[in-house]
Order: C-alpha cells, then sequence, then structure tokens
C-alpha cells in the first residue's frame, strides 16, 4: 500500500509543479514584456523594439551606440518588477492551498468533550 501512495504523491508532485512553473513563467514574461517599454527602452528607435526576451535587451545594452546604463538599469528594473509580482503571485497561490488544506474533511478525529483524550489528534 505504502508504494501506491509514494507513486501517487510523487505523480501529483510532478504533474502540478510543471504547470505550474509553466504559469509562472508567463506571469513573469508578460510583465517583464509590458513593464520594459515604459523604460528608457521606450525612447528608443524602432529599430531596437521588441526586445521581450531579458537576453536580447541584455544584449542590446552591450551594444547600444548611447546610455548604457540607463538601459541596464531599465532591463533590471522590469526584471525584478516582473519577479516580484510573479512571486507574489506563487505566494497568494500558497497561502490558498494552505486555508483548503486546513478546511479538508477528515483531517482530524473528533471525540466528545468529556471523554478521555479530548485533543483532536490527526488520523
Amino acid at each position: 500500500m505504502a508504494d501506491i501512495g509514494s507513486a501517487v504523491n510523487d505523480a501529483t508532485r510532478e504533474t502540478g509543479g510543471t504547470p505550474g512553473v509553466a504559469a509562472l513563467g508567463r506571469v513573469f514574461t508578460s510583465l517583464y514584456a509590458t513593464h520594459l517599454p515604459n523604460t528608457t527602452f521606450g525612447a528608443l528607435p524602432a529599430q531596437y523594439a521588441g526586445q521581450e526576451s531579458v537576453s536580447a535587451a541584455l544584449s542590446l545594452t552591450r551594444t547600444a551606440p548611447f546610455g548604457r546604463q540607463q538601459l541596464l538599469d531599465a532591463v533590471q528594473d522590469s526584471f525584478m518588477w516582473g519577479f516580484h509580482t510573479a512571486c507574489g503571485v506563487a505566494a497568494s497561490i500558497f497561502l490558498l492551498d494552505v486555508l483548503g488544506a486546513a478546511f479538508l474533511p477528515g483531517r482530524f478525529k473528533n471525540t466528545a468533550p468529556g471523554e478521555a483524550g479530548t485533543q483532536r489528534w490527526p488520523v
């Protein structure tokens, strides 16, 4: 029986982990891509537009003819803004999971008041 429980536990963790990482990655990417044009990158000529990946934006900061430090600061600011927000989303999901798990039925065995062992023990 323990083998089956272990297999189910592993399967649910792996199944839940992959979509969770993908969803948080998408949240980060969309936030980063919407924040970057509102920085110094928004003032660049059209030929430099569309730097939606962090690596493309960082490579542009190395080859830019002007304002390299401002562009680097803009990339780092956009990255951290997206990262912090994605971490906040992950923490919110975690708290909802904790609240949901606390109210699952059958979590504690109830005993009537006055009986021996009136504490609530996990089943």
